[in-house]
């Protein structure tokens, strides 16, 4: 299994445009969780991820809608390989991670060949096993397919927030948010 080098998938400095935020709400029981050097390293990148997508001005999709769409169906296949089929095939359940409601929402920045320029945990699901095997999961589902130039944000990239779910919607398109930023 590839192993993921979180600090390669961090930006070097805060986006310049978006203004100071502060690091997303990660729920008290996750902080108490780290048990190992992965884990504490997971938490501490994620901690200080700041997303752009839905905090930095966007426009809306209108006619970019059904090319976001074909786009995100065609992510789709790699991301459900990965995440429903490897990671929640083999996913213990047991204790916290048995919970159906375990939701995770990652932000996916993808460049123009398809590669994940960033990714970070933008909503945790509480469990923090659960929600480093949703960001491995999205890391192995790459490359994805070049997105089309009109889904591209000025910076020629493309974001998406994917939320996914260990209970019966998974990975389900319906789950994706596409942005384009202006």
């Amino acid at each position: 299994m590839r192993r993921i080098d979180l600090l390669s998938l961090q930006p070097p400095s805060p986006p310049p445009t978006v203004g100071s935020r502060s690091p997303i709400a990660v729920p008290a029981a996750v902080a108490l969780q780290p048990a190992d050097s992965e884990q504490r390293q997971f938490l501490a990148e994620m901690l200080t991820y700041e997303a752009r997508a839905g905090s930095a001005p966007s426009r809306r999709l209108d006619d970019d809608v059904d090319e976001f769409a074909d786009y995100i169906h065609a992510c789709h296949k790699s991301v459900h390989r990965e995440f429903a089929h490897t990671f929640l095939s083999r996913l213990e359940a047991h204790g916290e991670l048995e919970d159906p409601n375990l939701s995770t929402s990652v932000e996916m920045v993808i460049e123009p060949d398809g590669t994940l320029a960033r990714m970070g945990v933008v909503k945790w699901s509480g469990s923090l096993a659960y929600d480093m095997g949703v960001f491995h999961a999205i890391a192995r589902a790459a490359p994805f397919p070049a997105p089309p130039s009109r889904i591209r944000s000025p910076d020629g990239r493309t974001y998406v927030v994917w939320q996914l779910h260990r209970g019966e919607s998974q990975c389900g398109t319906w789950n994706a948010e596409p942005y384009i930023l202006r």
